[in-house]
């Protein structure tokens, strides 16, 4: 169930950064995201194959392993070519400036996750403490 929400998701990505391009430049180191599920599949069908040979049958078992090399070559493949894509991208964008975004900024002003939010103690957290500073604290040098 997993590996199919991950390829739909995988799908859904690649069919964005080809229609509509790369989007704004704080959404630029998320491309790395989809290299995690790649090597951790890769490394559990690896080791699924390794432990094969003690639980199921001498045939089953180097049916497994083969399934692993036929499997895991393909998805490397496909990892290296993900692994260029975004470092190309993040890259290019790290020349125009590649901001660093905890929080989302709209019309110049930061904001946090939660505007308003409030920490059990009633003070306010750091989106609106950033808001509420002085416009010579705010600015990032």
């Amino acid at each position: 169930m997993g590996r199919l929400h991950y390829k739909t998701n995988k799908a859904l990505l690649w069919g964005r950064l080809s229609y509509h391009g790369v989007g704004p430049a704080r959404t630029v180191p998320t491309l790395w995201i989809v290299l995690g599920p790649l090597g951790q599949s890769i490394t559990a069908t690896g080791l699924l194959a390794h432990a094969a040979p003690t639980v199921i049958p001498k045939p089953y078992s180097t049916a497994m392993q083969a399934l692993a090399v036929l499997y895991g070559i393909p998805v490397w493949g496909f990892a290296i070519i993900w692994l260029t894509v975004a470092a190309a991208i993040t890259l290019g964008t790290a020349r125009q400036h590649l901001p660093f975004s905890l929080c989302a900024e709209r019309d110049g002003e930061a904001r946090g996750p939660y505007p308003g939010q409030r920490d059990r103690g009633g003070a306010a957290l750091a989106g609106d403490r950033v808001r509420h500073a002085p416009a010579s604290l705010r600015q990032v040098t």
